[in-house]
């Protein structure tokens, strides 16, 4: 695993544009599924162009693709029909702005599983909230994927109960420039009961988590609030030992609690 951090700070939102891609516009905030994306036409069976059916699109493109997803001031787009896997293609999202350019999930599901077989994922300008995930790590994103790069967003209020990676679980190569991290958490499961109970388990990257034999790069990125905890020990004889906190990119995670003794 490696990762350098050059220094933390934090600058302000712009809009950027990537070469001469055709691009998908996003026109409205709410949720819908592609029932047809390798048409290469972005409509989720209404004639409105979400940001889910977008990334179906593109990622059935065979050819880079752009995705505008505009400004909503005061608002934000829905993210409520679960996590969306992508294998394919070479994608870059550029929203309006990370303070008006918001993908909410609400804690329902976290946003996005990436595959080994994207070529590239490119987000920037916008902020991804409230994604969770209880059964896997990376609580708005797990990534195997290769060229993952990030560009003045937010990762915010995003979490894990499984203990790696309240915002993003990194299995590939990952790059974060300008990106800001704010209370994010990683939960590790809590230990058994019975017995003298079961060690909690380990919580390591409140914001991010690195796998063995990945690598990232973070520049200009600011992590705050985020925190990685054990889970709890178990119940019954005496209580099991908390778990392991891990580390919250720049500061341990705290052990989860003792059980109670049964």
């Amino acid at each position: 695993m490696r990762f350098y951090l050059v220094f933390a700070t934090w600058f302000c939102f712009g809009l950027s544009t990537v070469g001469h891609l055709s691009a998908q516009i996003v026109n409205t905030t709410s949720d819908g599924v592609d029932p047809n994306p390798a048409d290469g036409i972005c409509d989720d069976g209404t004639g409105q162009c979400t940001f889910r059916a977008a990334l179906q699109t593109a990622a059935s493109a065979g050819a880079p693709a752009l995705i505008e997803l505009p400004e909503v001031p005061g608002s934000s787009y829905e993210w409520t029909m679960g996590e969306l896997y992508l294998n394919a293609g070479e994608i870059t999202v550029e929203g309006g702005g990370a303070r008006t350019t918001v993908i909410d999930a609400a804690g329902n599901s976290r946003f996005l599983d990436l595959g080994d077989g994207l070529v590239s994922f490119t987000l920037q300008d916008l902020e991804l909230r409230g994604g969770f995930d209880g059964n896997d790590p990376g609580g708005a994103m797990e990534t195997n994927c290769d060229d993952l790069t990030l560009t003045r967003v937010v990762i915010r209020d995003c979490a894990t109960g499984i203990g790696f990676g309240g915002g993003i679980h990194n299995r590939g190569h990952f790059e974060a420039y300008g990106c800001l991290f704010i209370d994010c958490t990683a939960i590790g499961n809590n230990g058994g009961n019975g017995g003298g109970g079961g060690g909690g388990a380990l919580g390591a990257g409140g914001g991010v988590s690195n796998w063995v034999g990945s690598s990232s790069i973070f520049e200009n990125c600011t992590f705050t609030g985020c925190s990685a905890q054990g889970g709890n020990g178990g119940n019954a004889g005496p209580g099991g030992n908390g778990g392991q906190g891990g580390q919250s990119f720049t500061n341990f995670g705290k052990g989860g609690d003792g059980g109670d003794i049964g």
